[in-house]
């Protein structure tokens, strides 16, 4: 219980969002909401059901963003961290340009990294006292995982006749799956520098889960992946480690 309220406080003192912080937040909220809400799925444009289109698209990206960052500052916090949302305007050009070129087939939403510093009060002792790469790649692992677990809940609600739960559901597998990828800033590179093997395991599971979750049921998501992830994880490093 000490651990929570010690992790509550330091949330409410370096967990908050700096005024630029929030200001590049709006903007990848702006532009990955018009690459997944860009094609609204009709043969003919009408400019009202597109902009609603939009609209939900943003609030979508809005919640999935704000989730991703949260657990993200919250899980640093817990290791000693405390981490500076940095945008990547590369990534979100590349996404707009991939969104636009393709008429929204291949919506790419990659938008961001973090920098992150110690904080020397709550981090104690020499081995402390410095950033670790296995604690960075936590902190992303578990930021990619929060979008996951975000899809699974919204997959619990597909069965009602509501195309916004499905469409949240696929956005949400969207971020966890192209920020696994291994290039800098992005999530999957701090994943990937700090331990091969946990990063196949990682990529293997989030993978799997998202296509599982699109074309199948929510058990085998939860039964399946996690085995086709170790094994496939143990595999590698038989292979590749040894």
């Amino acid at each position: 219980m000490y651990g929570f309220y010690n992790l509550w406080d330091k949330f409410k003192k370096y967990g908050g969002f700096s005024p630029k912080e929030l200001k590049n937040l709006v903007l990848v909220i702006l532009i990955l909401g018009f690459v997944v809400g860009f094609n609204d799925g009709r043969t003919e444009f009408q400019i009202i059901p597109w902009l609603f289109n939009l609209f939900n698209s943003m609030l979508i990206v809005a919640l999935s963003v704000f989730v991703r960052e949260t657990v993200r500052r919250a899980h640093a916090l817990h290791f000693g961290h405390k981490v500076e949302f940095k945008i990547w305007v590369f990534g979100l050009g590349f996404s707009l340009v991939a969104a636009v070129v393709s008429m929204g087939k291949i919506p790419i939403l990659v938008y961001g990294g973090m920098l992150a510093s110690i904080l020397p009060a709550h981090r104690l002792g020499y081995f402390r006292y410095r950033l670790s790469y296995h604690d960075l790649a936590g902190v992303s692992f578990l930021t990619n995982f929060s979008s996951l677990v975000l899809a699974v809940f919204f997959k619990i609600f597909t069965f009602l006749p509501n195309p916004l739960i499905q469409k949240a559901m696929v956005i949400n597998l969207l971020f966890a799956c192209t920020n696994m990828l291994p290039i800098p800033p992005m999530d999957g590179a701090n994943i990937f520098y700090a331990h091969r093997v946990g990063y196949i395991f990682a990529l293997v599971l989030i993978l799997t889960s998202s296509a599982l979750l699109y074309f199948g049921s929510l058990l085998a998501a939860l039964i399946a992946a996690p085995l086709i992830a170790v094994i496939v994880g143990v595999l590698y490093a038989w292979k590749f480690e040894t």
